[in-house]
């Protein structure tokens, strides 16, 4: 159940600070418990001076664009952009124009022509252009971690022109839910070449977000100012600096939300969901997130190397139980490990529902049939 509060409108980007992760769930084979996530804001205490303070975990896996696969992406998401963005659910359009303003694919899927966006510069002052784009996805894809494998079906990135830009596949892949992907899609500077991985963890960036990165203190505080030249532009209602100060704990988030430290709470405690809802000046708003919680079994060893005991397995699991006791009914049991709005779930296929009598029977068919073997 995620919850946000916003005194003032911000820019895209930005939403992805409002994404809490704090989530518990179970999966047996292919099935997995996908959940809700949470953050309060307090109506009580005003943003001063268009400055927004955070009560944020700080859970920074790596300041690398090319390697993020966690949730410094809602971070990183206010340095970082895409070449498209992909719409909330039930938008009129699936996609919006992000640094690339159109596209098309031709040759049956297998070329993606983009029209890119001209004067955006990246933080660095470096001019955005076919070439940073190019160098971006040849460079995730090189490196090879986090969601690099997104990329395992493109062939070449070509440099058509100063700002046009083609992908050419190995076969046809439905590309816009890639490019506009938080994970291994976005631009960065050419003048990162090079850098070491000890480089990016000092807390560096060099994006063309609205954001940039001004300060970071590991475990205490990250600090974000507005890019004065950003291409989208601003109003004077948006925010000039987020404040992130640290704190892991949901129960100290709560206590620096209630004395007014900050406006926005990243992490709520499943148990204080209720009492934080009630509470007078704190604003709550529903949505859902995009987070799974998976269990992997080794199949690898008997007997999990059975499909049918591992079927067993997953009829025996009470999913519903497990979702009320361990996270209060803020989630829900997912039909596989892609979470509702990402490609490529299939909403078709159906969860397993609970039958011990099921279970049961597929266990007793797998030990006579070991008991002939």
């Amino acid at each position: 159940m995620g919850r946000r509060s916003i005194g003032r409108p911000v820019p895209r980007s930005l939403l992805l600070l409002l994404l809490c992760l704090a989530v518990l769930g179970v999966a047996l084979g292919l099935t997995a418990c996908g959940s809700k996530g949470g953050t309060s804001g307090s109506t009580s205490a005003a943003p001063t001076a268009n400055i927004l303070a955070v009560a944020d975990t700080g859970a920074i896996t790596t300041w690398d664009p090319r390697a993020s696969s966690s949730s410094e992406s809602r971070v990183l998401g206010n340095f970082y952009e895409p070449l498209i963005w992909a719409n909330p659910p039930g938008s009129a359009e699936p996609y919006s124009p992000a640094l690339a303003t159109s596209w098309e694919t031709s040759q049956g899927g297998k070329v993606w022509t983009f029209k890119l966006r001209q004067g955006v510069k990246f933080h660095d002052g470096t001019p955005f252009n076919a070439a940073a784009v190019k160098y971006s996805y040849d460079a995730t894809k090189k490196l090879g971690l986090g969601l690099a494998y997104i990329w395992g079906d493109l062939k070449q990135v070509k440099v058509v022109d100063d700002y046009t830009v083609q992908l050419i596949l190995d076969k046809p892949v439905p590309l816009e839910p890639l490019v506009s992907s938080e994970y291994a899609a976005w631009i960065f500077s050419p003048k990162t070449a090079g850098k070491p991985q000890s480089w990016w963890d000092k807390g560096r960036e060099d994006g063309t977000g609205p954001y940039e990165l001004q300060s970071y203190s590991p475990n205490q505080q990250i600090v974000l100012v507005r890019d004065p030249d950003y291409w989208g532009g601003w109003k004077n209602n948006q925010f000039r600096k987020i404040v992130l100060q640290v704190a892991a704990d949901p129960n100290t988030q709560r206590q620096m939300l209630e004395s007014g430290a900050v406006q926005l709470q990243e992490s709520v405690a499943r148990d204080a969901v209720k009492a934080e809802s009630a509470e007078s000046g704190i604003r709550v708003v529903e949505m859902p997130s995009l987070v799974s919680q998976i269990l992997y079994l080794n199949t690898q060893h008997k007997p999990l190397d059975n499909p049918l005991v591992r079927q067993a397995l997953a009829y025996a699991t009470p999913y519903k139980d497990i979702i009320a006791a361990a996270i209060n009914n803020l989630g829900t049991q997912s039909n596989g490990p892609m979470p509702a709005g990402l490609w490529p779930r299939d909403d078709a296929i159906q969860p397993y529902p609970y039958d011990l009598a099921k279970a049961k029977a597929l266990l007793a068919t797998q030990t006579a049939a070991s008991a002939c073997s």
